[in-house]
């Protein structure tokens, strides 16, 4: 009987684990998808890599054509070497890392229109927007669902 007892209890306890996990990672996966940033100058496109977040910029604002997106070049950047890169599909967010609770954090983001990278933080808010607080910074930036 104490057996029975056991089993029972620890199948509880699996199953109780197994959902905590599930919902941690369907809380952590609220910010995976399409953003505009909050002049809608790129579109940035969120996905993870085991357990790691990161983001690259997928689109421009009133660009549609695809050679009109590659012509797009990383000017701002203080390396040399990459100014000639093409923004398209160049990673932006990288390494933030789900709390467990509500933020993504110990990530970096590099803002292409200064060609600075900082420290940042992200959290979801209401009316699907994530909130980007970066290092050093007061005001934060709003980010929208890209439809």
């Amino acid at each position: 009987m104490k057996s029975i007892k056991f089993i029972f209890t620890a199948l509880v306890a699996v199953l109780f684990f197994t959902n905590n996990v599930k919902a941690q990672k369907n809380n952590a996966e609220k910010i995976v998808g399409n953003w505009y940033t909050e002049n809608k100058e790129y579109t940035i496109q969120i996905y993870t890599i085991v357990d790691k977040f990161y983001g690259r910029i997928m689109g421009f604002k009133s660009v549609t054509e695809q050679k009109d997106k590659m012509s797009k070049m990383d000017k701002h950047n203080s390396d040399p070497n990459m100014k000639n890169r093409p923004l398209m599909g160049n990673i932006v967010l990288n390494d933030a890392v789900f709390n467990g609770k509500d933020k993504w954090e110990g990530g970096t983001y590099y803002d292409a229109t200064t060609g600075k990278t900082t420290a940042c933080t992200l959290s979801m808010e209401p009316n699907n927007k994530i909130k980007i607080q970066w290092a050093g910074i007061d005001k934060p930036s709003y980010w929208t669902k890209a439809k």
